[in-house]
């Protein structure tokens, strides 16, 4: 078998086989899960606010509640399981990944297009336009990404891995940003950790 010069590891390889790289993403995935999982939770309120009482837009809400914690959840699994571990289950989470952030990314911004007008403030207008932008760089990635790779495992030529490895790196900087423009959807809210006072029997 033809062996190729590779210059830039891919990211299974980086979090997945060295030590203490593995460590720092599976503790940076899963200390960024929880405030994930409640962004889930607030976009159903968001997007009760901005979609249609109809229920074609009901269930395309509900698939995309579903998507985003999938996608969530799958980043978790192929986090924990290294490729090295069990290759099989790693590549199920991965494909997982990949297939829910991608619809979840479209849906959002298909379901967003026609209700621009529910917009309640410009930091709203802000994220849209950060979200349309990234989403269409991160398919982009991600087709030529695939083209890559089927390039190296085709022909095994050089510098086809490394360009992969490289858009990979690309599409989760873009997916990352696109998630991160929740800060202006969520702007004006407040996480409050507040006592509940039991009332008393007598009362």
């Amino acid at each position: 078998m033809d062996l190729v010069t590779n210059y830039l590891p891919s990211i299974s390889s980086a979090i997945g086989e060295f030590v203490p790289q593995r460590y720092i993403w599976r503790t940076a995935v899963a200390l960024h899960s929880a405030p994930r999982f409640l962004a889930a939770y607030l976009y159903v309120a968001f997007m009760n606010r901005i979609l249609p009482k109809h229920p074609v837009y009901q269930v395309l809400q509900k698939i995309y509640t579903c998507l985003n914690l999938v996608e969530v959840s799958s980043l978790l699994g192929l986090s924990f399981v290294s490729s090295r571990e069990n290759y099989e289950l790693h590549k199920l989470f991965f494909i997982m990944f990949m297939v829910c952030s991608e619809l979840y990314m479209l849906l959002t911004c298909l379901l967003l297009k026609d209700n621009t007008r529910q917009f309640v403030s410009l930091l709203e207008h802000r994220a849209f336009s950060i979200k349309k932008q990234l989403m269409f760089a991160n398919i982009f990635c991600f087709m030529v990404a695939l083209y890559f790779y089927h390039r190296h495992n085709t022909y095994c030529e050089p510098g086809m891995y490394t360009a992969f490895a490289f858009l990979e790196y690309l599409i989760v900087l873009t997916n990352m940003g696109f998630h991160m423009a929740a800060y202006y959807d969520f702007y004006h809210y407040q996480l409050t950790v507040a006592e509940y006072k039991m009332p008393h029997p007598n009362t």
